[in-house]
């Protein structure tokens, strides 16, 4: 029971984490392809808005 309660409560930030607030933020690290895909799976699933992105990698990344 208490790993069930402690998975239902996990948070992980930077995962798709909503940050309350006017403009809404919207932080995920998406580390890697398949998390890259997560997070535009994610975003497709959001109703239609103006939407600005702020993408870095490091130098060695392909």
């Amino acid at each position: 029971a208490a790993v069930r309660r402690g998975l239902a409560e996990v948070e992980l930030t930077g995962r798709f984490q909503l940050v309350p607030g006017r403009p809404q933020l919207i932080l995920d690290v998406a580390h890697n392809p398949h998390a890259a895909r997560s997070l535009a799976q994610n975003l497709a699933n959001l109703p239609p808005a103006k939407t600005f992105a702020v993408f870095a990698m490091l130098k060695d990344k392909d």
